[in-house]
């Protein structure tokens, strides 16, 4: 049985917003968080994501984009079981994963992290 990582989970943040990218990650930082932002998707690296536990999609003009980074996210073989979560500006009632509104606090976020991480580890262990 896998044992959750011990100390503060890893955030991937991806996305072509610096602005927010960054500004989440120092956020996230403060929320004893380790973040890293990725303007695109690191394709070839072996552990592209660094060792996330969760991927963090940052809203797109387009739901192109971000249906394409979770393509890749989920076409990779070391992040394919990575939980992801959308920040959305658009309601998608067809959508299927983790949507979170955008804007939202950073308290709604940091509970869709934890959240999710629960549900990582339970559905890992069970």
């Amino acid at each position: 049985m896998l044992r959750p990582a011990r100390g503060p989970a890893t955030i991937a943040i991806l996305g072509g917003n610096p602005v927010i990218g960054k500004a989440l990650e120092s956020l996230l930082a403060s929320a004893d968080y380790v973040a890293r932002f990725f303007s695109e998707y690191p394709e070839g690296d072996a552990e592209p994501l660094r060792g996330a536990r969760v991927a963090l999609l940052l809203p797109a003009s387009s739901g192109g984009r971000q249906e394409a980074l979770k393509a890749q996210i989920k076409n990779t073989p070391s992040t394919m079981n990575l939980p992801v979560i959308e920040l959305t500006t658009i309601p998608n009632d067809n959508a299927q994963g983790i949507l979170v509104p955008w804007p939202c606090s950073i308290e709604d976020l940091r509970r869709s992290i934890e959240e999710t991480l629960q549900e990582s580890v339970s559905a890992r262990s069970g």
